[in-house]
This record gives structure tokens, sequence and C-alpha cells, in this order.
């Protein structure tokens, strides 16, 4: 899926952050340059380093949000109500909750994902396989380590719940509390 046509970019991505910014010299300087330097010294293989992990992140993390996001936009608004009836913003919420619990349960894949992609060679490869890294990270760093990552995943999501809506914000920006909306906003599809 999706994965594949990403995994490229996100590799280099990866290898750019753990670049240290003190270094003397910087190997990965722009993102093209540092693309095209991955695929010139480690060739295909090198790009889609993390692969398998990347592809189980995105079958269980959409599948969660997409699976959820109906049940929990009917717990918020009840069973009768038309989907025409629905405000935006609780379908946004709704996107927001379904998006949590699915960076939650997905982000040991994150972690597995990241580890791969930041092997440059000649490093060793730390894990045999996929299942290795699941379990070398929980037998040697505990359920922590793989899920290193996500309290920063999820701050932003808190920061937004912690601020009640301003009650004439629906006056201000009436489509977004309209009912007529688009579920598509809050799904995540645009």
């Amino acid at each position: 899926g999706i994965s594949c046509l990403l995994n490229p970019m996100d590799t280099t991505k990866v290898r750019m952050q753990r670049q240290s910014r003190t270094a003397a010299v910087q190997k990965y300087r722009t993102f093209p340059q540092s693309l095209a330097l991955i695929f010139k010294e480690e060739g295909v293989p090198g790009l889609f380093r993390g692969i398998t992990a990347s592809m189980l992140r995105e079958a269980s993390y959409s599948s969660i949000r997409l699976g959820l996001y109906d049940p929990v936009k009917s717990v918020m608004v009840g069973q009768d109500v038309k989907p025409s009836e629905v405000p935006l913003y609780k379908k946004i919420l709704s996107g927001f909750i379904t998006g949590a619990i699915g960076s939650s349960i997905a982000n040991p894949t994150d972690v597995v994902k990241v580890r791969f992609q930041g092997v440059v060679p000649p490093d060793p490869k730390p894990y045999k396989n996929t299942l290795d890294a699941f379990a070398t990270i929980f037998r040697t760093e505990g359920l922590s380590g793989l899920y290193r990552v996500l309290l920063a995943l999820l701050l932003p999501l808190l920061s937004l719940s912690l601020y009640p809506l301003p009650p004439d914000l629906p006056y201000l920006f009436p489509l977004l509390f309209s009912s007529s909306s688009s579920e598509i906003v809050s799904s995540g599809a645009i």
C-alpha cells in the first residue's frame, strides 16, 4: 500500500533527523541529496529498511482508526441521530479520539520501523527481522521501550482537549458546527 510509496521518504527523514547536528561533516544535507545518497550507497534495500514494520503500522493504525470511528461517534451523539445531523466538531473529535487510540496501539511498530530505518551501513543490523526487533526491544527495554515516543505523539491531542470551546465559536464558524459538513474531514481523508 501507501507504505511502499512513503517508506523511502520516511527512511530519508529518519536518517536526516538522527544525524548529529554538531558533526563536522553533514552526510545528509538536503532531502533530495540524502535520498540519492542512500540509494547510491545502499540501493533499493536501503530505502526500504523497516518496510515490514511500516506496513504493520499502517494496517493496524488505519484499521483501528477507521473501525472505531463510527462507534465512537455514535457514543458521542447517540444511535438515533442521522449522519447529516451530526455537527462537524463531533466528527472531528471522534477522529481525534480514534486517532489517539490507533496511535497508542500502533506505536510499537513505529519504534521498530525507526530503529530499522536508522541503521547506516557499515553498522550491523541490530535485529534479525521485525519479530526479533519486537522481542529484543521488549526483552531489553521492557514495554516502555516499545512505547518510547507515545507521549510525544499524544501530547498535541491532549492539549487540544484541555481547552473548552468559546461559546460564540459556532456563530463565528458555522460550517464547522453545522450538521451538513462532510465525514471525510474528520476521517483524515483530506
